[in-house]
């Protein structure tokens, strides 16, 4: 019984420290205050992402995978891209199928940057993907711990790049992918 106490307590500490990470987040990307513009490699930290993201992939049997330029270099608002990324891959791992695909995709314009994160898991129904990006909303059926922040920070994060975010259908007709377009400023 302690054994069981002591991993209910450590589960209850990790979903509140979670909560606290995503309100924080959130918080921060309400400001109205802009914050300075950093040089930065997207396509490096995509990959670094994807591997701190592989123990959980690899344990529900996940495979993930990266398509982008080598290196792609851009001044841009740093914590709201990281945001953005860390949200969406995350909640691909977690509430993708088990055993199945991640795909994340970087493609570069002259002028804007558009990212892809799909997956081939239950997906997001049409009837609620109206309201998937509002706060602490969670998709119908879903037994995962989750706050319901994820999306709502996504959502956040963009609009304070001045870009847009939209859901499509995911891979091999089935899950659901976010598409994320961005304006770039490159030095």
């Amino acid at each position: 019984e302690r054994l069981q106490a002591e991993g209910a307590l450590e589960s209850a500490i990790a979903r509140a420290s979670h909560l606290a990470r995503q309100l924080l987040a959130l918080a921060s990307l309400d400001d109205s205050r802009s914050t300075p513009m950093q040089r930065m490699d997207l396509a490096h930290m995509l990959q670094t992402m994807l591997a701190q993201a592989m123990p959980l992939a690899r344990q529900r049997g996940i495979e993930l995978s990266l398509d982008a330029p080598e290196s792609l270099s851009l001044d841009s608002d740093m914590p709201a891209l990281q945001s953005i990324v860390m949200n969406l891959i995350d909640n691909a791992v977690r509430y993708g199928r088990e055993g199945g695909q991640l795909a994340v995709t970087l493609q570069n314009s002259p002028d804007h940057i558009t990212l892809i994160v799909a997956d081939d898991g239950p997906g997001i129904p049409e009837t609620e993907r109206t309201h998937i990006f509002e706060r602490f909303v969670r998709g119908l059926g879903q037994d995962s711990p989750g706050s319901g922040l994820g999306l709502a920070i996504v959502k956040q994060a963009v609009q304070r790049l001045r870009g847009s975010v939209q859901i499509e259908t995911g891979l091999d007709g089935r899950g659901v992918a976010f598409v994320v377009w961005i304006p770039s400023w490159r030095g």
